[in-house]
């Protein structure tokens, strides 16, 4: 047949709508009321000193770049939870100890765990001296006990025990009236306890005289 012409295809009302719908499908479209929504985490908190090796005492405070975020700790060694103690104030520490920190806010996944050791290898305070040397000795002593170490708090015994802080707190010399051994630890703030000074005392006293 001549003279034929090309057929053309027009959308008219709904067809069109059905159309331009076709087309945005093809090209991604946009995400339905029921597509997946992105979740982000919290950021993984900081501490303000370094993991490392220390000779002094340090206070380890932890921030959190998550506004509102709660972060949670521990220095036991255990993962912490929301069940693990809550940050409010930097951490002393006094000894070779792990913090482990995590950070969670609504809304966010918990953040990576941050963690970081510490090994504190503070001085040792001075051993306590004693005014009388061991010995033997034929009347009562009085011994007083010093430390060279300023602000040490010195714990002393008298029964054969090794002292500890729940000992008797030096004040005042100590009578030695029978054979004893006398015991000392100082304790000082920044310091590690020292080593512990002993003195044995055997007294003989006279006997009384005879009538």
């Amino acid at each position: 047949m001549t003279g034929a012409r090309h057929a053309s295809i027009r959308f008219k009302g709904p067809a069109l709508v059905w159309a331009a719908a076709v087309l945005l499908a093809g090209c991604g479209g946009s995400n339905s009321a029921g597509g997946n929504t992105t979740t982000s985490q919290a950021a993984t908190p900081a501490f303000s000193v370094s993991a490392g090796t220390y000779a002094t005492t340090q206070s380890v405070a932890i921030t959190d770049a998550t506004a509102g975020a709660t972060i949670y700790y521990t220095t036991n060694g255990m993962t912490p939870t929301t069940s693990s103690a809550t940050y409010s104030a930097p951490i002393t520490i006094a000894a070779t100890t792990t913090i482990e920190a995590m950070a969670v806010v609504s809304g966010d996944t918990n953040s990576s765990v941050a963690s970081a050791s510490y090994t504190i290898t503070l001085p040792i305070a001075a051993a306590p001296s004693f005014s009388v040397s061991a010995g033997t000795y034929t009347t009562m002593q009085s011994v007083a006990i010093t430390d060279a170490t300023a602000g040490a708090t010195i714990y002393y015994t008298t029964d054969g025990t090794t002292p500890t802080t729940s000992s008797t707190a030096y004040s005042v010399p100590v009578p030695i009236a029978v054979t004893t051994t006398l015991e000392a630890l100082a304790v000082a703030t920044g310091y590690a306890n020292s080593n512990v000074t002993s003195a044995t005392y055997t007294i003989n006293l006279p006997a009384a005289p005879t009538i």
